[in-house]
């Protein structure tokens, strides 16, 4: 059995609504070697697959339908299960831990630090997006619950501001948001696509538009901690138990990786990416022999 420790307070609770996708703390409790594995091995299906989206160039619609199914699929979240409460807790459970076991996984160079930090960027903004589709204040409930909170302007601002800041908004939309004052460097993204209005280094944003917000927060916080995780890697990798799983987990192969190249994308083997294709599909045998 492998422990997943932390000195925090697992997030992780059958009493909250959402899962902390912000993962602040890694889980508390044991792991078997083939669970530890498993996990991983989901999560990065996932990964894999919303980089696989963004190469295809697909569109807004067949790329967000085409990632519900495959997180579905591999990775659903708690309350996928139902009214089945040891199913939601088992998809807690994995989905916790295989971050984690990612984070470190990724965490051993710039270029896997890189590639892990977009796309659990993109799988993390494509959950935010389903919580505000779902309604209900589903997206509000989960900032509440992980504790995300931004300076909301009051009535009379708004009321003086109103001519800047529904400059791109209909007057049924500007009428109905609420807007919170956010620094500038957190809404960049917004900014750059001039659809919030900015003054004394402070952002306007309308609670439509929030999702770009924390996103942002998600990305910087992600980033942060897999510095942290690298600097200790050396010593986690010493385990002879998880080690060579977390040294080798980048190179596990989990279907065609259309990112490579043209060749990848149509489907062919040659001289130039044979020994790509044998590191990720040939069995060990076939591998000592291509060597």
């Amino acid at each position: 059995m492998i422990g997943l420790k932390s000195s925090s307070h697992s997030s992780t609770s059958s009493d909250n609504a959402y899962i902390d996708f912000f993962y602040p703390s890694a889980p508390s409790y044991e792991l078997s070697l083939d669970d530890f594995e498993s996990f991983a091995l989901a999560r990065l299906v996932v990964l894999r697959k919303l980089e696989e989206f963004k190469v295809k160039s697909l569109d807004y619609t067949k790329t967000n339908n085409e990632t519900k199914r495959v997180v579905a699929e591999y990775l659903p979240t708690g309350g996928s299960g139902g009214g089945d409460r040891a199913k939601k807790l088992f998809n807690e459970k994995r989905d916790q831990a295989s971050h984690f076991i990612l984070r470190l996984a990724y965490c051993r160079t710039e270029e896997l630090r890189r590639w892990f930090l977009t796309q659990e960027t993109n799988l993390f903004k494509f959950r935010l997006e389903e919580l505000e589709r779902r309604g209900g204040g589903s997206l509000s409930k989960f900032m509440k619950q992980a504790r995300i909170t931004f300076d909301k302007i009051s009535d009379s601002e708004k009321s003086g501001l109103s001519s800047q800041l529904r400059f791109n908004l209909s007057m049924r939309d500007y009428e109905s948001s609420s807007f919170y004052k956010i620094p500038f460097a957190q809404a960049t993204d917004l900014i750059m696509r001039r659809e919030v209005f900015v003054t004394d280094g402070f952002a306007y944003v309308p609670s439509g538009k929030l999702v770009s917000i924390v996103t942002a927060r998600f990305r910087s916080n992600l980033s942060r901690s897999l510095a942290r995780a690298a600097a200790s890697f050396s010593n986690i990798a010493e385990d002879s138990r998880i080690g060579p799983l977390l040294k080798n987990m980048n190179r596990q192969y989990t279907g065609r990786d259309f990112s490579k190249d043209s060749a990848a994308l149509a489907g062919e083997l040659t001289a130039a990416n044979v020994d790509d294709y044998a590191k990720r599909s040939m069995p060990l045998c076939m591998r000592q022999a291509h060597n």
